[in-house]
């Protein structure tokens, strides 16, 4: 029993090696748990690794549809009436945009996508991608060469379009007349009342002379406008006011001139008046008579 006893008992430097021994064996398994838990590197073959990309292909294109679906959507439209809001949405910059507005209000058109480069100045690459909204209707070459065709022979009285009735698209066939002229032409003449005579056109601020001239080959006042004429030896000075030529203060004037001359003898005395513009007397007479 003594002996087997012995040879369990150890003497210090045994005890310490002991303790050393399990420490190394501990450390040991620690160290192996914690390699065989770490992720181990996963290799893909050829054909898996195909399979993952054209995966990530379609992610990717349904990414681009559902950010496409968040863009402003623009429908295909003229050029020649781009406006500010699709100009920034093309990403088409606010000075490009402002060399087609005074290329158009020279009464000029844009009649191809690449005219349209030339004009504004994009690049190549945003031309691309504008094309795709550019439309370019018919009319807007064909009845422009009817008209050039003309040219060399002025239309009769009879054959020409009615200037009162002239729409703004119309208009806008007349080189010079661009889509400002032709709105401001418009809008003078219903100011008037409607044109009563041809020169009246001339009136039109910004109208150039030639322009009026080429315009009055092709228009004419058909349909006189209709309105009210004043006896100048008896309507008041609120009814003579009335006359697109004339301001309230200068119909003023000529209620008392006739008071002072006691009446208008001719429609010439008005060149009497002060204050009447030579050149507005014409049309002015226009809207008066005497008995």
């Amino acid at each position: 029993m003594n002996n087997f006893k012995s040879h369990f008992v150890f003497g210090k430097q045994q005890r310490n090696g002991i303790f050393l021994l399990c420490l190394i064996l501990v450390l040991s398994l620690i160290v192996t748990v914690v390699i065989d838990s770490r992720p181990q590197a996963f290799q893909l073959n050829a054909e898996q690794l195909a399979r993952v990309e054209a995966i990530q292909q379609r992610i990717d294109s349904v990414k681009q549809l559902q950010e496409a679906d968040t863009l402003p959507k623009i429908q295909p439209f003229n050029p020649n009436f781009i406006t500010d809001y699709r100009a920034y949405v093309l990403g088409i910059a606010p000075e490009q945009v402002d060399l087609v507005y005074r290329f158009r209000e020279s009464g000029q058109w844009i009649n191809s996508a690449r005219q349209f480069q030339e004009v504004s100045g994009i690049n190549d690459s945003l031309l691309s991608l504008v094309i795709p909204y550019f439309k370019f209707p018919e009319w807007l070459d064909r009845p422009k060469k009817t008209l050039e065709r003309a040219k060399g022979t002025p239309l009769k009285r009879d054959k020409k379009r009615d200037l009162n009735r002239a729409t703004e698209e119309e208009l806008r066939l007349v080189n010079g007349i661009g889509e400002v002229l032709a709105r401001r032409i418009i809008s003078y003449r219903k100011r008037l009342g409607g044109f009563v005579v041809d020169e009246q056109l001339g009136e039109v601020y910004g109208l150039k002379p030639e322009v009026v001239a080429r315009a009055l080959d092709f228009f004419t006042v058909q349909t006189p406008a209709i309105r009210e004429r004043w006896d100048l030896n008896t309507a008041t000075a609120s009814d003579l006011a009335t006359i697109p030529y004339l301001t309230f203060d200068q119909a003023v004037s000529l209620v008392n001139y006739r008071k002072q001359q006691g009446g208008f003898s001719s429609l010439e005395e008005l060149r009497q008046i002060d204050g009447l513009e030579s050149d507005k007397i014409g049309r002015i007479q226009l809207y008066l008579y005497l008995k």
